[in-house]
C-alpha cells in the first residue's frame, strides 16, 4: 500500500501603508483550505509531497514558488510528486500509483 500526503504552506497577506500588497518572506504557515487563521497571499508558497510505503520508507519532494509567482495547488502537487518519485527511483524502488 502506498500513501501520498500533501501539505501546502502559504504566506499571509498583509498590506503596506500605501495600500499595495506586502509580503514578509520569513513567515510562512501551513495552510488548510477549510481552516483559515489568516488571509493567504496569492503569491509564493510551498507544497510538500510525502510518499509513505507499507514498509515505512518515506520519500519527500517539494515545490516552491517565488513571491513573484502565483500560488497554484495543482502545479505544486504535480512537481512535488515528481520529485518524490525521483527520490524513490534513485533508491531503485518501483512505485505503481
Amino acid at each position: 500500500m502506498v500513501k501520498i500526503i500533501y501539505e501546502h504552506y502559504r504566506y499571509p497577506k498583509t498590506y503596506s501603508q500605501n495600500g499595495d500588497d506586502d509580503y514578509h518572506p520569513y513567515f510562512i504557515y501551513r495552510y488548510k483550505r477549510n481552516f483559515k487563521p489568516f488571509n493567504p497571499s496569492g503569491k509564493g508558497g510551498m507544497t510538500i509531497c510525502c510518499i509513505v510505503l507499507s514498509n515505512g520508507d518515506e520519500y519527500v519532494g517539494y515545490a516552491r514558488c517565488n513571491l513573484a509567482d502565483n500560488f497554484n495547488y495543482k502545479l505544486g502537487r504535480r512537481i512535488a510528486l515528481g520529485r518524490a518519485l525521483k527520490a524513490a527511483s534513485e533508491d531503485e524502488v518501483d512505485i505503481i500509483l
